[in-house]
């Protein structure tokens, strides 16, 4: 095996090692996140039911789903750690690498693009995972699925093959985005703060950069995290006179569901669920980056820059 090759395999199993770890602790409020993102307004009534807040719906949760529901859907989450996250963390430094060697040498530039790149291949790898742990997340007292091999079987058989490819677009979309602002702002908040306190990586250094990373990341792509949600979620309902065999979804594309949830809902509708996204970016966000950086230190490789 090639030098590049085993270091390309280290930042993977480094990016799954410190993905898994913090899907683990932030993920009830990963579930109270996607809850509320799916609670469609007065127009949808018939859809969903009225729910409050993150506190309210964290107990409404635990009251009427025990105490475990708060890692319903934690088989897909971790997988996605395993594979999304893996790739898009690794992927990250090739790209970086590729773009250098092309002579772009601007370090923002290049981790705008690189982070992008990353969000968006990793995304089109993973999609069928997400769709997945969504479901699995959505699911009240009454369950859709029993686990993960389940639902997968479920959705294709019901579905095909293009169930696990529902929301792909707003997928890749909202993780280009979401990898951008991430990756850059983080290497960006870490390299200021290194200028200041003579160039020393620290847990203290990777948790305040994570800290204003998760903030910026979380205000620009959420409103794409939500039309994501709502797409992969979606089954196909009933329209009024329409026959058994015909389909019909709420929304059509990534265009129609913006469209819709802003005439419908407001334009506050597209920030649903987005403290309990910002509380589970923080926590996720800095756990990620701080035991990504320390395991590969620990695997001999050089931190992120």
């Amino acid at each position: 095996m090639s030098s590049s090759t085993t270091e390309g395999f280290k930042k993977f199993l480094a990016g799954g090692i410190a993905s898994g770890s913090a899907t683990i602790c932030s993920n009830p409020l990963d579930v109270a996140k996607v809850r509320l993102q799916l609670h469609l307004g007065e127009q949808y009534k018939n859809f969903s039911k009225p729910r409050v807040g993150l506190i309210g719906t964290l107990i409404h949760m635990i009251k009427t789903e025990g105490i475990t529901s708060g890692w319903k859907g934690l088989s897909p989450a971790l997988i996605r750690s395993f594979t999304y996250s893996s790739l898009r963390l690794s992927s990250f430094d090739f790209f970086k690498q590729m773009l250098e060697k092309g002579g772009l040498i601007n370090n923002f530039i290049n981790s705008i693009i690189s982070g992008a790149g990353a969000g968006a291949f990793a995304s089109l790898v993973a999609n069928p995972v997400e769709v997945i742990k969504v479901r699995m997340q959505a699911d009240k007292i009454t369950r859709r699925y029993t686990g993960f091999l389940n639902a997968f079987f479920t959705i294709t058989k019901e579905e095909r093959l293009g169930g696990l490819c529902k929301g792909v677009v707003p997928h890749m979309q909202r993780s280009a985005i979401w990898a951008m602002i991430q990756f850059s702002t983080y290497t960006e908040s870490k390299n200021f703060i290194l200028k200041y306190i003579k160039n020393k990586e620290s847990i203290l250094v990777h948790f305040s950069a994570s800290l204003i990373c998760c903030f910026c990341t979380c205000m620009g792509a959420h409103p794409w995290d939500v039309v994501k949600s709502r797409l992969m979620n979606q089954n196909s309902i009933l329209k009024k006179g329409a026959s058994s065999t015909q389909n019909v979804y709420i929304y059509k594309s990534t265009f129609d569901c913006f469209l819709k949830t802003f005439q419908k809902e407001g334009f506050l509708a597209l920030y649903k669920g987005v403290i309990p996204n910002y509380m589970r970016s923080t926590v996720h966000g800095t756990l990620l980056f701080i035991i990504y950086e320390q395991t590969r230190k620990l695997f001999g490789l050089n931190y992120m820059k």
